[in-house]
């Protein structure tokens, strides 16, 4: 009974260090975010460059790959997207990243919508005031001198 209770703690504390060794892609994507794109991106507004809010849904994951590896590649080729976000940028050239992989480049798209924020909070920062309570009436003060 006793090697049993052993056996199954031994498995319990592999399973867990092998757990915590295992990085979820969403945390890759964020440590890579952190380290490589943060000093000139920021996800839900525009900084030296673009705001990355649901890149992964306004350009394939090949043109980003292509992009993120030597943007002035893709400039240099006369990609009309690539032109408009340098031009739009103040033709501030992003720098070249040809060691990441496109699964990097995954992870770091899985990253950026994980932490998006929709648009329509970003419009309207403020609650709607709600209506007004009608059961309150504050005590009349009277002018009675005893």
């Amino acid at each position: 009974m006793k090697s049993r209770i052993f056996r199954l703690g031994v498995l319990l504390l592999l399973a867990t260090s092998f757990q915590s060794k295992a990085n979820p892609p969403i945390e890759e994507g964020k440590s890579i975010f952190l380290s490589r794109c943060a000093a000139c991106h920021n996800i839900n507004k525009p900084m030296t460059g673009p705001a990355l809010s649901g890149v992964g849904e306004k350009r394939s994951i090949e043109w980003l790959v292509k992009f993120i590896q030597s943007s002035q590649t893709l400039i240099k080729s006369g990609d009309a997207d690539a032109v408009k976000i340098f031009d739009d940028f103040n033709k501030v050239p992003m720098p070249d990243h040809p060691d990441l992989t496109e699964q990097n480049i995954i992870r770091i798209v899985e990253y950026i919508k994980a932490e998006s924020k929709p648009e329509e909070a970003e419009k309207d920062p403020f609650p709607k005031p709600g209506k007004k309570n009608t059961l309150y009436n504050p005590k009349k003060k009277t002018n009675k001198k005893k």
